[in-house]
């Protein structure tokens, strides 16, 4: 091979969207065309021709692409390091209903992978009509090329009555059956107004389910869907009504991919990050939690000694003018003691201590006999009269800032 030649195929294996490998986990050999990782990372799955559940074997170049296989292959690359987003090739008319809902609904494929926090971006250069579009519309966003249709959102049930052909060639068909709606809407015979009415219910019921999805993965009033009577539209015409997203080929929808996953990529570094602040945060209002609990027991256990210095001192006060008093030979009586607890129990401790010195004096005070107009014989020794006693008790109250006690 010549130079040039080599050179060449080399710019092409080097190309982003060069496949890197080929898809090889589709779903246990359900048939399907082979998809590829680019070096890019984005997965190309192409959606042609006719859509069913089940193709029972049969590869695209029949003619059948199945949503078990779409379903397999998109979930595989939900699990999938190497794929960064899917670009959905799209060229088919439809299909079945079957099937087709599950691929397409909330809990589906393609909403795995929005879930994976892979973009999905649809492209069509053919058709991505019926329930191709019905894939297509669940994409992050959607290309329509200049010439390519878009749309049919509708639903057809197809009766084929072979009676007057079969009775012209002399066929005629006897059914033996039980159960009346058994061989309801056979080609046999004519089609009866009940297996017609039945037929309709089921087109309405697939109608509004298609309506409904289309809505919701458009952003669209289903007023709006309805409105469009399963026409296809065009180009820019399906942008206008608000089916596709841009007009664009292959590779515009394949730049719009790249910018979506990088910015998802972006977001995901963020939250990441976000995350990460959050979990120091976390432990740091962990780690200041245990210092309050630490510094709240501390206080805790101080306030405690403190307050049992306190008691400590009140009893050891009340047990001494008690005892004094009691040498004296004048106790002081249980109700004096409990009012000069109150006072310390209300944390007026000086007006506690001035109470009970009082009570203290009064007992000793009373034990001599006073002379009327003199002093007591505790006064002559530098005590007090009565009088004086209560003028002196008043001035240590007021000094105190508290009021009087009985």
């Amino acid at each position: 091979m010549l130079p040039a030649a080599l050179d060449a195929v080399a710019r092409v294996l080097q190309a982003p969207d060069a496949p890197a490998r080929t898809y090889e986990e589709p779903g246990a050999g359900l048939a399907g065309p082979a998809p590829v990782v680019g070096r890019d990372g984005i997965l190309t799955v192409p959606i042609v021709g006719e859509l069913a559940r089940k193709t029972y074997g049969l590869d695209p170049q029949s003619g059948l692409t199945s949503y078990d296989w779409i379903d397999g292959t998109l979930r595989a690359a939900a699990r999938d390091p190497d794929v960064r987003g899917v670009l959905l090739e799209i060229d088919s008319p439809g299909g079945e209903v079957r099937g087709l809902f599950d691929l397409v609904g909330p809990s589906g494929a393609l909403a795995a992978l929005k879930a994976a926090g892979k973009p999905v971006v649809a492209s069509t250069e053919g058709r991505a009509a019926s329930a191709a579009y019905a894939i297509a519309a669940a994409a992050d966003a959607l290309y329509v090329s200049s010439t390519a249709g878009a749309g049919s959102v509708g639903v057809v049930i197809a009766h084929l009555d072979v009676s007057v052909a079969e009775a012209a060639a002399g066929i005629r068909w006897t059914f033996v059956h039980r159960g009346a709606e058994k061989i309801a809407g056979n080609p046999h015979e004519p089609l009866t107004d009940n297996a017609r009415s039945k037929m309709q219910a089921h087109a309405d019921r697939a109608y509004e389910a298609f309506v409904a999805q289309v809505a919701d993965a458009r952003g669209l009033e289903p007023a709006a869907v309805e409105a469009t009577e399963a026409n296809v539209y065009h180009g820019q015409e399906a942008v206008d009504v608000g089916l596709a997203d841009h007009v664009g080929t292959l590779a515009d929808a394949r730049a719009h991919l790249e910018g979506l996953m990088k910015a998802t990529e972006a977001q995901a570094a963020e939250m990441q990050a976000i995350v990460a602040d959050r979990d120091g945060l976390a432990a740091k209002l962990q780690a200041s939690e245990a210092q309050v609990a630490a510094l709240t027991a501390k206080l805790a256990k101080h306030e405690a000694a403190e307050l049992a210095r306190a008691k400590q001192a009140e009893d050891d006060f009340v047990a001494r003018i008690s005892a004094d008093a009691v040498s004296a030979g004048s106790p002081i009586q249980a109700e004096k003691l409990a009012q000069v607890r109150a006072f310390f129990g209300a944390g007026h401790t000086e007006a506690a201590r001035t109470l009970g010195q009082a009570f203290l004096d009064a007992a000793t005070a009373s034990v001599a006999a006073p002379v009327e107009g003199t002093r007591s014989a505790i006064g002559a020794t530098g005590g007090y009269t009565e009088a004086e006693r209560l003028a002196d008790f008043k001035a240590r109250q007021e000094a105190a800032g508290v009021g009087s006690a009985a």
